[in-house]
Order: structure tokens, then C-alpha cells, then sequence
């Protein structure tokens, strides 16, 4: 095998090596993307189930520490922005 041949070879094997790179790194985005949103919807889905927890539409007591826990929160902020004012 001649210079040429061995150097098209090693471009070839780049070129590849590159398209399967790009290849992984697009489904490491995809995944990254489908986590994402998977999270996103978890924090709306908690976000819907306060709200009808906390209007009485929904009832369960394994509900009920997380439910306390935001309000306890949400008055400490209110503390703290009554006492910077």
C-alpha cells in the first residue's frame, strides 16, 4: 500500500470516527433534552397537585407534609420581604 492509500485509509477512518462522534453526541443531546423536559413536567405535575390540594379539590395525607412545607416556605418569604421593606 502506497503513501496515498495509507493517508485516503486514515481519512476515511477520521471521516468515520467523526460521523459516529457526531451521531453519539446527538442522542446524548436528545437524552439530555427528553431529561429535561421529564423534570419540567414532574415541577408542573407538583405544581397542579399543590394547587388542588391546597383549593381542597385533592385530599391525601401523603400530600399533606409536602403541601405544609411550601406554605411554611412561602410565608417565610413573605417575612423576609415584609422585613426588608
Amino acid at each position: 500500500m502506497g503513501f496515498m492509500d495509507k493517508l485516503k485509509a486514515g481519512a476515511e477512518e477520521a471521516k468515520v470516527g467523526a460521523g459516529e462522534a457526531t451521531a453519539r453526541a446527538r442522542d446524548t443531546v436528545q437524552e439530555a433534552k427528553v431529561r429535561h423536559d421529564r423534570a419540567q413536567t414532574h415541577t408542573e405535575l407538583g405544581r397542579t397537585t399543590y394547587t388542588l390540594v391546597d383549593g381542597g379539590s385533592l385530599q391525601d395525607e401523603r400530600l399533606d407534609h409536602a403541601v405544609q412545607r411550601i406554605r411554611d416556605l412561602g410565608a417565610q418569604l413573605s417575612d423576609s420581604q415584609t422585613a426588608a421593606e
